[in-house]
């Protein structure tokens, strides 16, 4: 049985929206197990009563951080089908849809960090509309792969799995990828060219090819 979890609206309460703001920055920093409603009510200057009228139980308001920024990832159009499509460069899909994620990771940095504890606490739970968001693209992808421009093995969901892990790890560890492998070029650049290789391994292998005659 699905737990319903409660999301943000445009309508969303003042109160209500503040107390989201510091438990993500909690539970971002902590961790579920490390914050306790009293450090949110006093991060939030509220009080406990109101944060259990709002949300019901640690639990609630934990899941209703995670779909918040679900929706977030929604509103920004990263995993979109508009995106994909046979009369595109298969490579500059990828490439795209990687600096898109990126962007988003970077300015919501408490979504990997949320993710990062979820592994360390053992919280298997998907986070709210995970399915929703990905069919889309999943649905894109199956198109191609039903008109011939990806691999008729290839299983769409894994897919989007590794590519999406390929962005996680750049975006959490390029400062040390930089300082080890390129000091002298610029995160900008070194961005660019980390998203546009790893878009071309998958598109076309690793493998030599052969020169153009």
């Amino acid at each position: 049985m699905s737990v319903p979890v409660p999301t943000m609206d445009s309508a969303e309460p003042a109160g209500r929206s503040s107390i989201l703001d510091c438990a993500c920055e909690l539970f971002a920093a902590n961790g579920f197990a490390g914050t306790s409603m009293r450090s949110l009510a006093r991060a939030a200057k509220t009080s406990q009563a109101l944060i259990h009228h709002h949300f019901g139980t640690k639990s609630a308001l934990y899941r209703a951080v995670r779909g918040r920024l679900m929706d977030r990832l929604a509103d920004a159009e990263v995993l979109t089908p508009t995106h994909v499509g046979a009369d595109l460069d298969p490579t500059a899909q990828l490439a795209g849809g990687m600096a898109r994620y990126a962007d988003f990771l970077e300015a919501n940095p408490e979504f990997l960090r949320l993710a990062t504890w979820a592994r360390l606490e053992g919280d298997n739970e998907p986070w709210a509309n995970y399915e929703a968001l990905l069919a889309p693209m999943e649905n894109a992808l199956n198109a191609l792969k039903e008109a011939g421009m990806l691999r008729a093995d290839l299983d769409v969901s894994l897919h989007m799995a590794m590519v999406g892990g390929i962005v996680e790890h750049w975006v959490a560890h390029r400062a040390m990828h930089v300082a080890s492998f390129a000091p002298e070029e610029g995160l900008s650049e070194l961005t660019q060219r980390y998203f546009a290789q790893a878009a071309s391994v998958i598109a076309h292998g690793a493998s030599a090819r052969p020169e153009p005659s």
